[in-house]
């Protein structure tokens, strides 16, 4: 990429889509003037970017930027991108970031407190997550608007070493309580425990909607089925789909007795996803 063209390209005073194929090795520093910078943009895709190609690209906030999509090499550039990309208007709805083999803390997500209007908030593809359901509520709370909500690792990594989640049946609690519009979830928690809370009131949908939930429980060791299942089912019948993920070789058996408990207790349709381990 020839980053002569940025300061140009980003100047340009109606532009609102903006795609790159990369955002490697990118010059360090930043531009030496940003007034004008990005000023209309509302949508940016880029394929894969460094934490010097983010600091060259976005040197401040759009004031209209709404929806990122894209691939980071690194968590810090992941840091970079939410810090950076974050207004003062709140304007961004969509954010969908692959980070390539990391390790995702509570620090590297903070910057999405700012985000009040996320409605789409998707991190995928990393080896581990060290959240735990404290950290990640107080998240979950500033985002009340989120419709779509995925935090999971790579598929390889999970195949390998099985789900290592730090959230439980609580952060699943959570997600539906804060965020009243929320039609899918997406994360690994572990349902080794039952959370005591009252159960939330949560408004039935009009007939003709769709919503579903997907979360995995392959990580867990279930010692009661039964109680899980009941558990879920008080939360999750508003859902006309569901779906519960799980390792085979894992405690997939017992998962699948819960899904066939909340088969037999609930209307709409209920999948058991069940995927390979792969052993070295």
């Amino acid at each position: 990429m020839n980053w002569d063209l940025v300061p140009t390209i980003c100047r340009l005073p109606r532009l609102k889509k903006l795609g790159f194929g990369s955002l490697l090795e990118a010059p360090d520093g930043e531009p030496e003037a940003t007034e004008g910078w990005l000023p209309q943009l509302e949508e940016l895709r880029m394929g894969t970017a460094c934490v010097s190609g983010v600091k060259m690209l976005l040197p401040c906030a759009p004031p209209a930027l709404k929806v990122i999509r894209g691939s980071v090499d690194t968590v810090e550039c992941l840091h970079e991108l939410i810090t950076r990309s974050a207004n003062h208007e709140a304007t961004m709805e969509e954010l969908e970031v692959t980070v390539q083999d990391a390790t995702i803390r509570h620090a590297d997500l903070c910057g999405l407190l700012q985000y009040t209007n996320l409605q789409h908030l998707e991190i995928v593809g990393f080896d581990h997550l060290t959240l735990d359901d404290g950290q990640l509520e107080p998240i979950i709370k500033h985002l009340p608007k989120l419709r779509h909500f995925s935090v999971y690792p790579s598929v390889t990594q999970r195949r390998f070493n099985g789900a290592d989640s730090r959230l439980t049946l609580l952060s699943l609690h959570n997600a539906l309580q804060h965020c009243p519009d929320i039609k899918s979830i997406r994360m690994d928690v572990e349902a080794t425990e039952i959370p005591k809370l009252p159960v939330p009131d949560i408004p039935q949908l009009y007939p003709t909607s769709e919503c579903g939930i997907s979360f995995w429980l392959g990580c867990s060791r279930i010692l009661n089925p039964p109680l899980v299942a009941t558990w879920l089912l008080e939360r999750l019948q508003k859902y006309s789909h569901v779906q519960v993920g799980s390792l085979y070789g894992d405690d997939w058996r017992k998962v699948g007795s819960v899904v066939s408990f909340l088969h037999r207790h609930r209307k709409g349709s209920i999948t058991l996803s069940v995927e390979p381990k792969i052993t070295a």
